[in-house]
């Protein structure tokens, strides 16, 4: 049920996207081009065809591709995942990670992250 009202919710959405650029469309088709729509069943139809496609396109990457990305975003920074790494990537990578980030903000994580890198480098 919870499916059926995200899928509502993500409908009405994509209404409220898709209407201004209908709106421009047809503001520059009447207004200034002047000239009247040829064939608007056909139009409306279009429009209608492309607002369910964006509508069923959004609900997948909701539904599928953003929980999949979540997750894998969670285990490729989670704490154990990094120390069962090479220590050797943590050398190679902690000097210039911490020239970057002193060269952007000065010291104010530069501490923070040399302690993580630290405990990295521990673990192995």
């Amino acid at each position: 049920m919870d499916l059926f009202y995200h899928s509502i919710n993500v409908l009405l959405g994509t209404f409220k996207d898709v209407l201004p650029i209908i709106g421009v469309i047809m503001f520059f088709q009447l207004v200034v081009i002047r000239t009247r729509i040829d064939n608007p069943g056909r139009l409306v139809y279009g429009f209608l065809l492309v607002f369910i496609g964006l509508a069923i396109f959004m609900i997948g990457l909701e539904e599928g591709l953003f929980p999949l990305g979540e997750a894998m975003s969670r285990q490729l920074t989670d704490f154990h995942f990094l120390a069962k790494g090479d220590a050797s990537l943590l050398e190679e990578i902690e000097r210039p990670v911490l020239f970057i980030l002193h060269s952007i903000s000065g010291h104010i994580y530069l501490d923070s992250l040399s302690v993580f890198l630290l405990l990295l480098r521990s673990l192995h």
